[in-house]
């Protein structure tokens, strides 16, 4: 059922955030999670295509239950109707991936509708010889579909005869990984609320699952998604005469030269998926951040979930606000991958519905009520 309204979380702070408080937005509390054990995966990259629906991609899931697989899937996608409470969902087929024991281990990260097009990224997942060892993301895959999942074109999809990822064409695959496992910043239905005529791409620095120092960024034009070679990079912001090179007024610069980029977000050993939408109620950008804690115990992981918001894509960041611990009462849990629908942001900016995903309860869809403050430029005092 839904979660009792007025439901709050302690706002405490316990780790030194490094943006100062927002101007514009302070996140006020969460109603009570909400899980759809119908709706099976994780990871859930999500988008709000030009047909009015949403669209989630999905790792590790059955996705819908009523819609019987050979296996669990890697990577499947699932099409969502309605409002919370009353959400329902349908699967959508998409090239097969691998599951089971042949794993090949490609997992849907990224996913954006754009002028009726579907574009979805799938990312290339390594797991690591020693126990505990973080996964590693090594190289990301692009595939589109123009009549929103019937058809599929892009990369080479895996079968059960086929040799495996390694066959495949990678749309980024780097030597040290870089955009690996990219996400598409989001902006309203079919991405029409978009501010320039470029899609944005973010990605760890880092290989790592989570706990990565950066976020990079890269841009290309809406109508070249699918060309590699029309990809900018983020290199920083061009020093203002007299100001700040931290400052909005500064030029972005852009480049095609891997090894020139800068990062557009940064929280040393903090940083995981970067999810960004558009608000309209601000004009401004908000990144969803999940934290994870150290273990507390083995197995045992507890998360804090933080928002931060920007003019631009690139910044500069302020932080609207934690929730620290998010979840998991004494024994702790691993949540991971917040999402924020542009279609569940309410017109007036005080709400959102907030999709993530649960290693406690794991492998269904989960989401969550966030309630905000519009502040309109006065000082942010998180609780």
């Amino acid at each position: 059922m839904e979660g009792r309204v007025g439901d709050m979380v302690s706002m405490a702070v316990p780790l030194a955030v490094p943006y100062p408080p927002s101007r514009h937005l302070r996140l006020e509390g969460l109603d009570e999670p909400v899980m759809r054990r119908d709706l099976d995966g994780d990871n859930f990259p999500v988008t709000w295509a030009d047909d009015g629906l949403l669209y989630a991609g999905y790792g590790d899931g059955w996705g819908c239950r009523s819609v019987e697989k050979p296996t669990k899937l890697n990577t499947g996608m699932i099409r969502l109707r309605g409002e919370p409470p009353d959400v329902t969902g349908e699967e959508v087929a998409i090239p097969w991936y691998g599951g089971g024991a042949q794993n090949p281990n490609m997992k849907g990260c990224g996913l954006i509708s754009v002028d009726g097009t579907l574009y979805h990224f799938l990312r290339r997942q390594v797991n690591q010889g020693q126990p505990g060892e973080q996964r590693r993301q090594v190289a990301a895959a692009l595939i589109w579909s123009h009549d929103h999942g019937a058809t599929w074109q892009g990369d080479t999809a895996y079968t059960p005869d086929s040799p495996g990822a390694e066959g495949m064409s990678f749309f980024f695959r780097e030597a040290d990984h870089a955009f690996s496992s990219p996400t598409f910043l989001q902006a309203g239905q079919d991405y029409a609320l978009a501010q320039d005529e470029y899609v944005y791409v973010y990605s760890p620095r880092e290989d790592l699952r989570r706990r990565n120092d950066h976020l990079d960024l890269a841009r290309v034009p809406r109508d070249r998604i699918t060309e590699r070679c029309a990809y900018e990079l983020f290199a920083g912001i061009e020093p203002v005469r007299g100001g700040s090179e931290t400052g909005s007024s500064g030029r972005p610069r852009w480049t095609r030269d891997m090894a020139q980029r800068a990062p557009a977000f940064a929280f040393p050993g903090y940083v995981g998926a970067g999810d960004v939408v558009y608000w309209p109620a601000l004009g401004r950008y908000v990144l969803a951040q999940c934290i994870s804690w150290e273990p507390r115990a083995p197995g045992v992981q507890a998360s804090r979930l933080a928002l931060f918001d920007a003019p631009q894509p690139w910044g500069p960041w302020t932080t609207v606000g934690h929730v620290a611990p998010w979840g998991g009462g004494e024994d702790g849990d691993l949540r991971y991958d917040p999402r924020l629908p542009a279609k569940w942001i309410a017109a007036d900016g005080t709400s959102a519905v907030l999709v993530f995903s649960h290693r406690q309860q794991p492998d269904v869809l989960n989401y969550q009520r966030l309630r905000f403050s519009m502040l309109d430029g006065k000082e942010n005092q998180t609780p």
